[in-house]
């Protein structure tokens, strides 16, 4: 049988590792790329990481009913 709460934990510390390495990598690629990229696309990238990082947070602190 699953438990619920680690369920919980595990996918919140999984969406935040994934936020983390959207974060991180993100804006790295952007600045190594051939081609320039577009700094919004880069700003809404990492507005998109934070988001997953905070819902990964709340997730995996026990808040998120």
């Amino acid at each position: 049988m699953l438990d619920r709460t680690k369920v919980k934990h595990r996918v919140g510390e999984s969406i935040r590792e994934i936020g983390i390495l959207a974060l991180v990598f993100g804006p790295l690629d952007a600045y190594f790329a051939p081609q320039p990229s577009e700094g919004r696309l880069v700003a809404l990238a990492a507005a998109l990481a934070l988001l997953l990082i905070a819902a990964g947070i709340i997730l995996e602190s026990g808040n998120g009913r």
